[in-house]
């Protein structure tokens, strides 16, 4: 036996214990790198968000969509000894891919690094008119914000620690709910406001496109916790016979923006009970709740539509509906299940999800893939007719599965 190796080395499914000494030591500076990489990553976060703040992105497209940082240090208004600071951020952000970094030479003859938009920073242009679909600088702007995010998990361990308290993880941060909170903070009440008017403009184009169908025929619709109206828009612009409802809390309701004379805002709570229509919404709604919760505000939707026709959409994660995913997909679910984590909510596999379904009396559904990491999932009350397996093309390709009646198999696009 090998000097360097073990003298006692134990079962082969113990890799560390049958490498060399040196295969060890490089394992474990591999180690040390990686975990500096994840100490550290909470920069990702304060880095993207600075360059939202400064307006990087929006000043790029200005430069007619590529620009040095000389370039960026006049447009954004910047005094030139910040140059290389700038400089070092847009390298960090590009080797993540939200720039794209040229070479090109200048008229000087040396060599200047040009940056250009990517499919990534595109979504983070803020236009003039406050009006673009693809405008998700606001969610992104939510999801880093110091006060009421971030710091909701520096404190983890001792939250897990605790053998009493039955407070989430928000509310031992912060002594509060975040509902409770948007009543109270009426800067935090605009930032989720403005975060979900960007998230459902953006969502919602890719759900008329990819599932528009699942909408055609309804006369009124319900968009339950549908904030200021920009997914009730949406279905307007595309539908515009239809009568639409959108129910929240009163501190949202009452900085809502008039949405024409087919939208009405009422203030409502789920629990108790929701506006008769054909079809009820609830985006990005359920994962906030446990499976209790959930179940009642499903029985609550099941009561204000039509036995026969009527339908839920959830739009939401499901975790795994794909099969294999790409690292980014997965991280993406994993970091959004741990986001929810803040209160009592959580990202579900389609297992789960049918679960509730059950409990709540809607036999059929059908999941339809949308942009990563989101799907929309439609329910429908009516009793199972016949078994019928359809084929639902998303964003994602095609996806085969559900029990779906007569009249929906009819209805799919």
């Amino acid at each position: 036996m090998r000097g360097d190796r073990d003298s006692n080395p134990r079962p082969s499914g113990h890799r560390h214990d049958t490498m060399s000494s040196g295969e060890q030591k490089s394992e474990m500076l591999r180690g040390y790198g990686h975990l500096f990489s994840l100490s550290l990553a909470h920069f990702k976060s304060a880095a993207i968000k600075c360059a939202v703040e400064l307006g990087i992105p929006t000043a790029i497209k200005r430069c007619g969509g590529a620009a040095t940082v000389s370039d960026l240090i006049k447009e954004i208004g910047l005094v030139p000894a910040k140059a290389p600071y700038l400089s070092r951020l847009l390298r960090f952000l590009a080797f993540f891919g939200l720039f794209e970094e040229d070479d090109e030479e200048s008229a000087s003859a040396e060599s200047q690094t040009v940056y250009k938009l990517t499919p990534t920073s595109r979504l983070l242009v803020q236009e003039a008119d406050n009006d673009s679909t693809c405008d998700l600088s606001h969610m992104l702007l939510l999801f880093t914000r110091p006060s009421t995010t971030v710091s909701t998990f520096f404190d983890l361990e001792r939250w897990f620690r605790d053998p009493i308290s039955t407070k989430t993880v928000f509310e031992a941060a912060h002594g509060t709910s975040t509902w409770s909170l948007t009543q109270s903070d009426a800067s935090f009440n605009d930032a989720m406001n403005r975060a979900s008017v960007a998230d459902s403009r953006f969502t919602m184009e890719v759900v008329i496109k990819e599932a528009g169908g699942y909408f055609k025929g309804l006369k009124t619709l319900t968009d339950v916790g549908g904030g200021h109206g920009a997914a009730t828009a949406a279905i307007v612009a595309a539908f515009p016979d239809m009568q639409c409802t959108v129910m929240d809390l009163q501190q949202v309701i009452s900085s809502a923006p008039e949405c024409g004379g087919t939208v009405k805002f009422v203030v409502g709570d789920m629990f108790e009970s929701i506006p008769p229509a054909d079809a009820v919404l609830l985006k990005l709604v359920l994962h906030s709740w446990d499976d209790a919760s959930c179940i009642k505000i499903l029985k609550r939707c099941k009561e204000a539509i039509p036995p026969t026709g009527g339908k839920v959409f959830i739009i939401n994660t499901v975790l795994g509906h794909r099969g294999e995913t790409s690292k980014q997909v997965t991280e993406a679910q994993l970091l959004f299940d741990l986001y929810m984590m803040r209160g009592h909510g959580f990202e579900r596999d389609e297992r789960q999800w049918k679960t509730i379904f059950l409990e709540a009396g809607f036999a059929n559904y059908t999941v339809i893939p949308l942009q990563d990491p989101l799907a929309m999932i439609v329910l429908h009350p009516s009793p199972l007719v016949v078994e019928t397996t359809v084929k639902v093309t998303g964003a994602g390709g095609a996806k085969e599965d559900s029990f779906l009646s007569t009249d929906e198999a009819e209805a799919a696009p």
